[in-house]
């Protein structure tokens, strides 16, 4: 840990994530490389450390580069097609270089529609996803192409094509369980980025989730979520002391993304309705953007906290 905070909680996510688990042990050092896979994809739950994976041709798998607690390792030229996402990359990975990656979407058993090309999840730092493109053809994903919810991650060199996109190509996320904002999203940099859509877009491009919208909807206790899960839906009785402390459990904090940088990019998509939606924000720049067939719709306190400047809307 290189950052100066008062205490640490250490944990791993086990059978509170149905998509992933870590395993209680790790790798070191390994190295893979000039291989042709046919499967669901190249990695998953892990923890390892000095590992590199290079020059991959992954055959009909569910996400291109996909990972958990990954640091100081490297997945570099990996191309291939996927039928979830394209790069996922979970809790706790931090000084990770993934360059290189160019993926084609195809539907695959039990993956009938993509979710999205690049997620960098909570907790993650130093994160860096270079010089990549990602082609959707005919399909639509169910959220926006990049997501952001990590901190000093960066997304540059790229191209992402979905001419039948309906959400917004790129999202940065509030944070909902963490009051501290350099936990949050924050201090991200999206830059040289070229997005190309079509006219199902209402929204381009999305900053935070809005002021208040997910205030008090979760619970910041997942000793108590656990408990709420293994209920197995017995019936609750008045005096039910798991219940209890659910309801009684710390409300979440709603965190809006800090410090973010976007700059030099292209968001070509929309129509004459479609918008720039600027939600919530402290201190994030957009410059040197241009943007298609869109119009900034920004709350006041957005337009006062935040830099917008050297923008093109055509």
């Amino acid at each position: 840990f290189d950052e100066n905070v008062d205490s640490v909680q250490i944990s791993a996510n086990g059978n509170l994530d149905n998509h992933t688990g870590i395993n209680f042990g790790g790798v070191q050092n390994v190295i893979l490389r000039n291989m042709t896979i046919d499967a669901a994809q190249i990695s998953g739950s892990e923890y390892a450390y000095k590992c590199h994976i290079d020059n991959i041709k992954l055959i009909d798998g569910v996400r291109l580069v996909g990972m958990n607690a990954m640091a100081y390792s490297s997945f570099t030229n990996i191309s291939g097609n996927f039928s979830w996402r394209g790069i996922e990359i979970k809790t706790g990975s931090h000084n990770l270089i993934v360059k290189n990656i160019h993926g084609i979407y195809k539907p695959i058993e039990g993956y009938p529609q993509p979710v999205d090309a690049i997620s960098l999840g909570q907790y993650n730092r130093n994160v860096t996803v270079d010089s990549f493109s990602f082609d959707f053809g005919s399909s639509s994903p169910k959220i926006s192409t990049v997501n952001f919810r990590s901190r000093k991650g960066t997304i540059s060199n790229g191209v992402i094509t979905c001419p039948n996109l309906e959400n917004a190509f790129v999202k940065f996320n509030n944070e909902h369980y963490i009051a501290d904002p350099t936990f949050g999203c924050y201090a991200n940099t999206l830059k040289n980025v070229k997005f190309y859509g079509g006219t199902n877009m209402k929204t381009v491009f999305e900053m935070g989730d809005g002021e208040g919208v997910n205030k008090g909807k979760q619970k910041d206790n997942w000793v108590s979520q656990k408990k709420m899960a293994n209920r197995k839906n017995k019936p609750a009785e008045d005096d039910d002391e798991d219940m209890a402390e659910v309801y009684d459990a710390v409300k979440t904090e709603d965190v809006p993304p800090q410090a973010n940088i976007i700059e030099n990019c292209l968001f070509q998509g929309g129509d004459v309705h479609s918008i720039v939606k600027l939600n919530s924000g402290v201190k994030n720049i957009i410059r040197n953007c241009t943007f298609t067939n869109a119009k900034i719709k920004a709350s006041p306190n957005f337009q006062s906290s935040n830099t917008l400047s050297n923008n093109t809307f055509k």
